[in-house]
């Protein structure tokens, strides 16, 4: 998306470094909503990141004590897939609305930077989308084998 040559101005008390392919923009002295905006860009992909591993880490620690077709082991498995689809578009959220409210601070205000709408929604394709996909099917396949195994020690 290519703005027009008037949207990128430096804002009040910041000053214009390179406006040339991409614009960078120091504020000399930010403000404090300025500063949790911009930790609010990295952070929720962290967080994200974070809370999958402890998910994975507690539904191996599961598998590992009760068996991995046990019925805890595919709920966990199931919460890790919905877990990856919606956290991601949240992330993503966060993401963009934060960026968007430290480049409004800095430039001119009233033009949208970030993709508010379709940023999210891109953050889902494709390795979100997939890898959540995946974890509800292998959930299924886990109920479905802990069924079969309950029926196998029924016959024996």
């Amino acid at each position: 998306m290519a703005l027009p040559a008037d949207a990128v101005r430096a804002g009040p008390g910041a000053t214009m470094i390179d406006a040339w392919v991409q614009c960078h923009a120091c504020a000399g002295d930010p403000t404090i909503a300025q500063r949790i905006w911009y930790s609010l860009i990295g952070l929720p992909t962290v967080i994200f990141w974070a809370c999958v591993l402890w998910i994975l880490w507690r539904m191996l620690s599961t598998a590992r004590s009760r068996g991995p077709f046990a019925p805890q082991v595919a709920t966990a498995l199931r919460r890790l897939g919905w877990f990856i689809i919606v956290g991601a578009v949240v992330a993503s959220a966060v993401h963009g609305l934060a960026l968007d409210a430290v480049l409004n601070s800095l430039f001119r205000p009233g033009v949208g930077y970030g993709d508010a709408v379709f940023g999210p929604i891109k953050a889902l394709v494709p390795v979100p989308v997939i890898a959540g996909a995946t974890m509800l099917t292998f959930a299924r396949i886990i109920r479905a084998g802990q069924a079969m195994d309950e029926e196998i020690r029924a016959t024996v």
